[in-house]
């Protein structure tokens, strides 16, 4: 009898622990706008000509699609070098941002990298936390993550009940963020720096970031994340599902991935 109680007690221990496992994230589409600016304003973000990038993640359940419809780029400002015979020529840089595509199944803390070499479809394989390029989801599986806290929430001064705005702690930097208690089909990606159970719907994120001026500088500015729109739809299995025909590779760098000369 003694030994059946003690099967029943592990039983249960395990099964507790692979419930804190499961994850659900809702289901429909996300699309967040990343911007770099250099003073901070919390409530109205001057964020016209300072976008960095998008993200675009469609989720269902456990598993959280990365895909963006288009490259993005951007260009600094133009050099005009003059010579000694008084004639001249402009100069400027245009850089192209690489967003891999990727595929992240947290049910078997798993990531799929998306890229090809010579039309063939090639796909990384690595644990959630190897996934270099999400600054998000990969968030959830950090052991800081619950040092991070929520220390104040406030509502609009129109009197909204609906939304509001506060601070937190995220690693050794004070986030400020507006949220929303409206009810959305899939959880905040914004809201993965926080301890389960803590954050409201957070809609708008700042966060402390360093940087560099148009002559190579560092300078001290803010990430501002904003989500543009979430989508309520259901979204199809095929579309976190392995392409049967591709070629399966472990822990492929992104040097690897896009470098012409590298197999």
């Amino acid at each position: 009898m003694k030994s059946y109680i003690l099967s029943c007690a592990f039983l249960l221990l395990y099964l507790s622990c692979f419930a804190q496992k499961a994850y659900n994230f809702g289901e429909g589409i996300v699309k967040i706008a990343h911007y770099f600016v250099l003073k901070r304003n919390v409530e109205t973000p001057d964020t016209a000509r300072s976008l960095f990038t998008n993200y675009t993640y469609y989720i269902k359940g456990s598993k959280v699609l990365k895909r963006e419809t288009e490259d993005f780029s951007f260009s600094s400002t133009q050099h005009t070098t003059k010579k000694q015979d008084n004639s001249s020529f402009h100069t400027a840089l245009t850089a192209k941002l690489v967003q891999p595509e990727y595929l992240l199944d947290f049910q078997n803390d798993t990531a799929y990298t998306f890229y090809k070499k010579k039309g063939k479809q090639m796909i990384s394989q690595s644990r959630i936390e190897d996934q270099r390029s999400e600054i998000f989801f990969r968030a959830l599986l950090s052991p800081k993550r619950n040092n991070n806290c929520i220390l104040q929430t406030n509502q609009n001064k129109n009197g909204d009940t609906c939304a509001g705005y506060g601070y937190g702690i995220v690693g050794k930097d004070t986030a400020f963020f507006q949220y929303s208690m409206r009810h959305y089909p899939v959880q905040s990606p914004l809201a993965c720096f926080f301890p389960d159970s803590t954050s409201p719907f957070i809609t708008l994120l700042w966060l402390p970031t360093p940087g560099t001026d148009k002559d190579g500088k560092p300078i001290s500015g803010f990430s501002v994340l904003t989500i543009k729109e979430v989508t309520d739809v259901k979204l199809p299995d095929s579309l976190f599902t392995i392409p049967a025909d591709a070629i399966m590779k472990e822990n492929v760098t992104m040097d690897e991935m896009y470098n012409p000369n590298i197999p």
